[in-house]
């Protein structure tokens, strides 16, 4: 149940379509497209793969995972600003979002990558950032690659691969127990959007005039400690029962 969901708008305002960059200490791998089912994003939950692949000095992230086609993201580390600290990094962030028409996200994903893995990619990353392209040079060798391989060839250039980037939703339960009153659980329900908890399932009954829900909540991206959550919703319950 996704209805009382906020959606966070993404900083950066973009076109449809697949992009990436390394920007505040992470890399950043984003798709745009006019909508996500709540199917696709489930199916994304079970896991995604992430290889980094490189071919005639042309880096490439390869994602694969649930419902969505292979997408592919070239990295041109020679017009990254933040190179100097992307080479500093021990362990590299990587986070994956997906965003709808309305530049809101819709899914994200962030992880650390071992210190094996962020090696590897820095080492094959100082080459081409050492090569003197010419003028629209490295444009043409990507659709070179573009135009001879599908997304999922790409992976037979792979140097790297970090499986099953799996989202662990964290989860809390609601409890309401009391007078039947009109009102309750969209009063509940409100609370949670104004929080940024995603409403998940609810199950309530009615028998002699008392009324009991439980709801299941999602809190990853809740927008203030879980404790202090609590505390407002009991205080809340108790102005109710005056």
């Amino acid at each position: 149940m996704n209805v009382w969901k906020k959606k966070k708008k993404f900083e950066y305002d973009i076109d449809l379509g697949a992009i990436m960059d390394y920007v505040e200490n992470r890399f950043m791998l984003v798709i745009k497209d006019e909508d996500w089912t709540q199917e696709e994003i489930e199916m994304l939950n079970s896991g995604i793969d992430l290889h980094f692949c490189y071919t005639n000095d042309i880096a490439i992230f390869v994602l694969e995972g649930g419902d969505i086609d292979n997408s592919d993201f070239y990295f041109n580390i020679q017009e990254c600003d933040w190179k100097d600290h992307l080479f500093a990094s021990d362990c590299l962030d990587v986070d994956i979002i997906l965003l709808n028409k309305a530049n809101e996200i819709c899914f994200k994903k962030s992880k650390t990558l071992t210190k094996e893995q962020s090696q590897i990619i820095k080492d094959c990353l100082k080459q081409p950032n050492e090569v003197s392209f010419m003028p629209s040079e490295y444009d043409v060798n990507v659709q070179g690659i573009q135009s001879a391989y599908e997304p999922y060839e790409l992976v037979r250039f792979e140097k790297m691969c970090n499986k099953t980037i799996r989202r662990m939703m964290m989860k809390a339960v609601i409890s309401v127990i009391g007078k039947d009153k009109v009102g309750i659980l969209a009063m509940i329900a409100n609370e949670c959007a104004n929080y940024n908890l995603n409403v998940l399932d609810v199950t309530q009954t009615i028998v002699d005039s008392m009324f009991t829900m439980t709801m299941m909540v999602a809190i990853d991206e809740m927008s203030i400690p879980l404790n202090e959550f609590a505390e407002r919703m009991e205080n809340l319950g108790k102005e109710k029962r005056t």
